[in-house]
């Protein structure tokens, strides 16, 4: 029996349903525990980097690469509103509040960092992708942001 060829929408949504947990992680903590904003930022980068592939579909480091890439810029130019967590966000909400609040006083630059590099585990160089940024100057933003989350805390 033959194989049969994998189509590009079907290759896409395998690959969106892989990264889609990572990335509403990321923005939830971006977007300071709003879950609403999170979701709509996630659904508009997906919408603006699928809508310019054309019927290849990249890789999933590629996707996931463009996505961040493009979740980065919007967090970090663009004007959104950044909320607290809210109180049902978790049983211990007050722990998570108190990481969020620590999170938000970080510029929102220095926040993307630590975020990537900490919790999305991203490498310095793939960070330096997302960002446009020099992999010292990475280096040296995550020290200071860290410092400053632990300061807070």
């Amino acid at each position: 029996m033959p194989h049969r060829p994998v189509s590009p929408r079907s290759q896409a949504q395998t690959i969106l349903s892989r990264l889609l947990p990572a990335l509403r992680r990321y923005a939830t903590l971006m977007a300071g525990g709003s879950f609403e904003i999170a979701d709509r930022i996630v659904s508009d980068c997906v919408v603006g980097v699928t809508s310019e592939w054309s019927t290849a579909v990249p890789t999933i480091e590629d996707t996931r690469l463009a996505l961040l890439k493009e979740m980065h810029r919007r967090f970090c130019e663009g004007p959104i509103t950044f909320v607290t967590a809210d109180s049902s966000f978790a049983p211990d909400s007050s722990d998570r509040s108190n990481t969020f609040r620590r999170l938000n006083r970080l510029a929102p630059e220095d926040r993307s960092i630590l975020l990537l590099l900490r919790f999305e585990r991203l490498a310095t160089y793939e960070v330096s992708q997302v960002t446009g940024l020099a992999m010292k100057e990475i280096a040296g933003r995550v020290s200071t942001a860290e410092l400053a989350v632990l300061q807070d805390a």
